[in-house]
């Protein structure tokens, strides 16, 4: 394979250029771009020689964590759909009841074009309200018979959030595929997400909102241009023009639409053919959700009088509509009968909304707090009843229209507000909402570390897109409930960072309706955490100017504190340490033990990055006393990982190994997976570093298991490169093998997006060829590199 011209000359340079190993680590930089062909993905890399003050001794610092372990581990987000589907028999293919009636058809159809070659194809309903036609239904059926045969290949389901847009699609592409959601959060374009795609079919459920959007028709577009890429899109809104011809999902056949309202009947009455027939086409219009919500209400009503009642709010809810030209249909006046009998029983329509809140739906014990909270113990019977919620092997799922229509009822004006006269109560309903949340985050703030601690901020974490929608909807309402919402805001400080996206969302709303210094301060948190550093500096000034009008020095402190992290990590030393002395000065006065220790912290690693070695001991023994009487465990911890750090830089090795040791006995008890990837990486450079590079090994591949475990792309292509590092001093890798772990490692390091990061994948690889530059050019050349 010939290389390219420009590769060619930029290869040159490493032929001629001859290093020792010793040198190897100050050779690094960007000059050349890497195709790997093994892996798909271009990594740019640069060689430079660093100035004389740039190099350090042997006592040069290790390379910074990949996330200040301070920030928490990840949780995993309250369930969603979406994700790989596993096989035939995957839960999210299940059937809501029995099998789907009267659509072999249109199975036919979507069969066809899964078993096909065509690129994308798009199920939706072409009448007017076709929200709850059986779409889903459809396309779940067709994907199950379609997995159990042998030409199947990998399936993705995305769920789509109601109200995305193009970027919001492209993130929940990531998310679906296990981007962490650091990652995720950078995303906006199609291009953006591509690389990370496997090769497959994409299921998009759900799509009105970003097949509504001009940038979300674009980013279906673009998806569906990739090679090996298919997609099966599930809308309301005719696709035909990004997506090709449409597969309609109209109503049922009048057969199919009377033996579906015989099977979901729950009345006794005997119901004349004819008068039946008429019914499901006049009035509902063979609509399945409508018919089978009809249906259920033959438990309390007769059939003359659905009927009456079908004629008289029918009429008074068409009268009421805000715009002329709105037409009525079906489902929405089977919604607002159903709404109208629940509200006789005790707790229904709120546990409704409270459901809505769960795009994915929520596991039972969610259901038994909410029970406990409220004292409605029956409300779950009665909206399983009437088939807006179902339960299936302890998880409670709700179909987005019915979902969509219960929290559109809290809402000022909405485009399917239909009448003045809701029976819903959402001032009720948000007060059971806030106070399930309040109590489910009640130890979430708490400084002290404790079991009770921990599991408050991981359930909490979990539920975050709830909260999300909680406090969307609350907004929306015109009359937010600040103080509850305040109340949990305070209780969620150390929860957001758990997932960045939604933890970015909640406190957008939640600034919206406070406006408050610790709104702006933890999303600066945030935003420095996802590298916007201009917006995290923004938020920081701000919420600065909000402490010091509400005389929060406190917070004050906390803040100034967080811009010294900022400034420290951009290596503006000067600014940092000025932030961090006022930080000091303004915790000392406010006795705030806790808040003096993590500034103490960060300073000592302010100092350790410059060489101030005793003065930077001496800030971190300072801290550790601190922590130790405030019982915080993941402090103390970050102290000693760091302690770690300095005397195994000072060749401590002893006490290098005890701070390690009990940092990861805390980081254990902590369940803080990141804070153990950390230490684990520090300990096995000590171990390197004492030739010791057989004992090293194992204890790097912890901190891979870990890092992997917290899709951190910054841990793992750092510690892949210590991997090959151990390599070569050991010998006995192969060239496939060195392949294996190089491409591994650059692509980790590609999805960081840390320039510094590709250099020091670099130079271990440098290292690893001992500075010859000819036999890393035989190398990259090896792997397939291209034009």
């Amino acid at each position: 394979m010939s290389t390219p011209e420009w590769l060619e000359t930029a290869l040159e340079k490493f032929s001629t250029a001859k290093f020792s190993v010793g040198d190897v680590g100050t050779w690094v930089g960007v000059i050349i771009a890497v195709i790997f062909g093994i892996a798909g993905i271009i990594v740019p890399i640069v060689l430079y020689r660093k100035s004389k003050k740039e190099r350090k001794s042997e006592s040069q610092p290790p390379p910074p964590d990949p996330i200040a372990s301070d920030e928490p581990n990840r949780s995993p987000s309250d369930p969603s759909p979406s994700g790989e589907l596993r096989g035939a028999d995957d839960p999210r293919l299940r059937p809501r009841k029995e099998k789907i009636l009267g659509r072999e058809e249109e199975l036919d159809r979507v069969l066809a074009f899964l078993r096909g070659t065509g690129r994308s194809a798009t199920v939706r309903g072409y009448v007017a309200g076709s929200a709850g036609i059986g779409k889903t239904e459809v396309c779940k059926a067709a994907l199950e018979r379609w997995l159990r045969g042998k030409k199947a290949t990998r399936a993705f389901w995305v769920q789509v959030d109601d109200d995305a847009d193009g970027p919001r699609l492209v993130r929940q592409l990531g998310e679906t595929v296990g981007l962490a959601p650091e990652t995720c959060a950078r995303l906006s374009e199609v291009s953006h997400v591509r690389p990370y795609l496997p090769e497959g079919l994409y299921y998009l459920d759900n799509l009105e909102s970003v097949a509504e959007s001009d940038g979300g028709r674009r980013s279906l577009r673009a998806l569906g241009e990739i090679p090996g890429i298919r997609v099966l899109a599930s809308s309301r809104v005719s696709l035909d023009d990004v997506l090709g011809q449409g597969i309609p999902i109209g109503p049922l056949d009048p057969e199919s639409a009377r033996e579906l309202f015989a099977r979901r009947w729950a009345g006794s009455d005997t119901i004349d053919a004819g008068e039946l027939s008429r019914f499901v086409e006049k009035e509902l219009g063979y609509h399945a959700l409508s018919i089978v919500l009809i249906a259920r209400l033959g438990k309390a009503y007769s059939w003359k009088r659905i009927q009456e009642r079908w004629a008289a709010d029918g009429t008074a809810l068409a009268a009421a509509r805000h715009k002329s030209n709105d037409r009525l249909d079906s489902l929405t006046i089977s919604f607002s009968l159903t709404a109208d009998l629940l509200r006789g029983e005790p707790g229904a329509l709120d546990l409704w909304q409270f459901a809505a809140l769960f795009p994915g739906g929520f596991h039972e014990d969610t259901l038994n707090r909410w029970e406990e909270i409220s004292g409605h113990h029956q409300a779950r019977v009665a909206l399983v009843d009437h088939h807006l919620l179902l339960i299936d092997a302890g998880l409670a799922t709700m179909l987005p229209p019915i979902a969509r229509y219960a929290l559109e009822q809290a809402r000022e004006q909405t485009k399917y507000d239909v009448t003045s006269r809701s029976v819903f109560d959402w001032e009720s309903a948000r007060a059971l909402a806030y106070r399930y949340f309040l109590s489910l985050s009640r130890e979430a703030s708490d400084t002290i570390s404790s079991d009770a601690a921990i599991q408050s901020r991981r359930k909490s974490s979990e539920q975050l897109w709830a909260m999300e929608r909680l406090a969307k909807t609350d907004l929306a309402s015109g009359r937010p409930h600040k103080g509850a919402a305040r109340q949990l805001h305070q209780q969620l400080r150390n929860t957001y960072a758990f997932d960045v996206l939604a933890g970015r969302a909640v406190l957008g709303h939640v600034n919206d309706m406070l406006g408050d210094g610790l709104s702006e301060h933890l999303l600066g948190d945030l935003e420095s955490r996802l590298g916007n550093v201009d917006k995290a500096r923004g938020h920081y000034d701000t919420a600065i100017d909000l402490y010091k009008k509400e005389q929060d020095q406190l917070g004050l402190a906390n803040a100034l504190k967080a811009l010294g992290d900022l400034e420290r990590r951009l290596g503006n030393v000067d600014k940092a340490r000025g932030h961090y002395d006022t930080a000091i000065d303004l915790y000392k006065k406010e006795q705030a033990k806790l808040g003096l220790a993590n500034a103490l912290g960060a300073l000592g690693d302010l100092e350790n990055r410059l060489g101030n070695l005793d003065t930077a001991r001496g800030h971190y023994d300072t801290a550790i006393d601190l922590y130790q009487k405030e019982q915080d465990r993941l402090g103390l911890a970050n102290a000693l990982k760091a302690l770690g750090d300095l005397d195994s830089r000072l060749g401590n090795v002893d006490r290098a190994r005890g701070h390690y040791d009990t940092a990861i006995d805390l980081y254990q008890k902590e369940q803080d997976r990141l804070g153990l990837a950390n230490a684990y990486r520090g300990l096995g450079g000590l171990l390197l570093a004492e030739d010791r590079a057989r004992e090293a090994l194992p204890v790097y591949q912890d901190a891979i298991s870990f890092y992997r475990a917290e899709r951190n792309p910054i841990g793992l292509a750092y510690t892949l490169a210590e991997v090959i590092r151990c390599h070569s001093r050991l010998g006995g890798l192969s060239g496939d093998e060195l392949r294996e772990l190089a491409a591994e490692a650059f692509h980790q390091a590609k999805r960081s997006g840390v320039d510094s990061v590709l250099h020091y994948v670099l130079s271990a690889l440098l290292a690893f060829f001992e500075g010859d530059g000819g036999k890393l050019k035989a190398f990259l050349e090896s792997t397939g590199a291209e034009d």
